[in-house]
């Protein structure tokens, strides 16, 4: 007699197998289940050929305004059919704020670039993992030039680099944040008694989060399509899988040379590689000196295995250096000038002149007031020269580097050897009588 089959015995015991299979091949070094970029901001300069998208978006937020609620909008363009909403509202200065499932946008009423960026466009998650960063990036700046934009520029003013990790469920608990090896001075531990759920490390223009993902997907996100690119059903007994998210903002990306969109995509591992190798890094025994400390297993893996690719070169952070003298002078003229109001007890005539040259008394008035004498001035000049020289030679060193590894440089040559030449030189100091 045939015995009857129950499909939902079949499909467990396949769950079983499968959850089998993939926690054999785990061990101390874990699996890299997924990797790519999470959040991106970027911030676009624009010059506009027309008005028609103004028009648009304008028409749009008075309905808004009227209705109380977001006005829903399309825009046809490169085959496809874009949905929007735009808020009765601007954002932080921004005429236009549009929203839809795939992105963010804030839009400055302005034809032409100005000092703020034209454009403010912030790529959601899940756009970034059906689509990919650079083609998520392509298709709305694809869309925007079919509504008249000339992109002047395109700068990254955010990337969330992150890996997911399959590992042993005992490797994530209380203890890991004694083996960090990190340049961050703050760290948070998440805790639910001898359960870690997350660690988050530094509170600046760098941080870095690790995290249970399956747990703030059911908890918080709800973004089950997750299994979808693990290629689980489910989280296999005694393992659990690990986000290790950098959230690395402007300022950063400007100290470690990245300046456009691009130059982020084309250097993503760098990146990488400087956030899990000079950032943050989880060593063994951390009680013995580093030198006889090793890298994890997992997170060699985690250093290794970022959008599948051999170990890229860090970035080598530095600074760029280099006097800007009109902010200095901007500085100096509004001090100055606020002497000068001082001392005018209010007889200011509209329409009068003050001659560059008459403010010089001031000056030397200033001078008497706070006892700088000619030898104390030249030897604050020598000090802050000795400081520029170092910071200078810091940061060709720096551009050195950076050109034996093919990364991008953050000055062009002749200005490098133009800064060397200026700065071989010695400052000729004379004898100043007090």
């Amino acid at each position: 007699m045939l015995e009857a089959c129950n499909p939902a015995e079949e499909n467990s015991e396949r769950k079983k197998e499968q959850n089998a299979q993939v926690a054999e091949c785990v061990g101390e070094a874990g699996r890299i289940l997924a990797s790519g970029v999470d959040s991106v901001d970027l911030s676009l300069y624009v010059t506009w050929r027309n008005e028609d998208f103004f028009k648009l978006l304008e028409n749009l937020k008075a309905n808004a305004k009227a209705n109380g609620a977001a006005m829903p909008g399309a825009i046809e363009a490169l085959g496809d059919r874009w949905i929007f909403n735009v808020k009765a509202h601007g954002s932080e200065g921004y005429a236009y704020l549009i929203t839809s499932a795939e992105f963010e946008l804030k839009v400055l009423q302005a034809m032409r670039p100005r000092q703020r960026p034209s454009v403010v466009i912030s790529i959601r998650s899940a756009t970034l993992w059906h689509r990919g960063v650079v083609e998520s990036v392509d298709w709305m700046l694809e869309l925007l030039r079919t509504q008249g934009a000339i992109i002047d520029k395109a700068m990254i003013g955010r990337g969330d680099p992150c890996a997911d990790i399959l590992v042993r469920d005992s490797l994530f608990n209380t203890d890991l944040k004694r083996h960090a090896v990190k340049r961050a001075r703050q760290t948070t531990s998440h805790d639910d008694g001898d359960l870690t759920t997350g660690l988050k490390f530094g509170a600046g223009s760098i941080l870095a989060r690790l995290y249970d993902k399956p747990l703030e997907i059911e908890t918080k996100s709800k973004k089950f399509w997750m299994y979808d690119i693990w290629q689980l059903k489910e989280v296999p007994p005694g393992h659990r899988i690990i986000r290790v998210e950098f959230q690395i903002r402007r300022e950063a990306f400007k100290e470690l040379g990245i300046d456009t969109i691009w130059q982020f995509t084309n250097y993503a591992r760098n990146l990488w590689a400087y956030c899990t190798q000079n950032w943050l890094k989880f060593q063994d025994r951390p009680d013995l000196h580093h030198t006889q400390q090793r890298t994890m297993p997992w997170w060699s893996t985690i250093q290794n295995g970022f959008l599948g690719g051999q170990r890229g070169c860090p970035l080598v952070r530095a600074k760029q250096v280099g006097a800007n003298k009109m902010q200095l002078a901007q500085q100096m003229f509004g001090q100055l000038t606020s002497l000068l109001a001082l001392d005018s007890d209010g007889d200011i005539t509209p329409g009068g002149e003050i001659q560059i040259e008459q403010p010089l008394s001031t000056v030397i008035e200033s001078a008497e007031l706070i006892g700088m004498t000619p030898s104390k001035c030249f030897e604050q000049v020598r000090r802050k020269l000795a400081k520029q020289v170092k910071s200078v030679s810091k940061f060709l060193e720096a551009e050195e580097k950076r050109e034996a590894l093919g990364l991008p440089l953050m000055r062009k040559k002749e200005d490098r050897k133009n800064s060397a030449n200026s700065n071989g030189g010695s400052q000729n100091g004379g004898t100043s009588n007090e």
